[in-house]
């Protein structure tokens, strides 16, 4: 039943917390199920190290889906956490990340905007100026009030 499920959805977007038993199994199954339903499988870690046992058990819990994931979503902090201090601004760190299975790793930078990354290249998208009606003008960066999560999860089924 799950399977059909995952399979009708088309996408499943992981993001919850694997700390403690018996979450982290259910979860990694859902993600796994998905995977073998052929449904498309993003993934955003959402680090939140107070929510976890240990600073070890989160980043065995990220890992553990990581290399099932077709999309990732990750910030700079992220990034130095998963490769233990390493700088997240450095292509060759972030490239490090990049598994096989993955087809696209969005970086997330605050306020500056996003890098993103697929096997042959990669890019940046900086923030956007815009205007809302009553307000002054406002520099938005794509990771702020969950707006990059809502334009990149929630359009992937018709992108993808």
């Amino acid at each position: 039943m799950l399977a059909d499920i995952l399979k009708e959805n088309n996408v499943n977007n992981e993001g919850m917390r694997f700390d403690p038993e018996p979450c982290k199994s259910a979860h990694i199954a859902a993600a796994k199920a998905a995977k073998d339903a052929g449904v498309i499988l993003s993934y955003d870690p959402n680090l939140r190290l107070p929510l976890w046992s240990s600073a070890e058990s989160a980043r065995e819990g990220i890992l553990s889906i990581w290399e099932i994931a077709d999309i990732i979503k990750i910030s700079e902090e992220e990034i130095s956490f998963l490769t233990q201090g390493e700088d997240p601004c450095d292509d060759a760190v972030v490239r490090k990340l990049f598994h096989p299975n993955l087809t696209l790793l969005l970086v997330t930078e605050g306020p500056d905007g996003c890098r993103y990354y697929t096997k042959v290249f990669g890019g940046q998208n900086r923030a956007i100026a815009t205007r809302r009606p009553g307000k002054h003008l406002k520099h938005l960066g794509m990771d702020q009030y969950s707006r990059f999560d809502m334009d990149v999860f929630g359009n992937l089924e018709g992108q993808w």
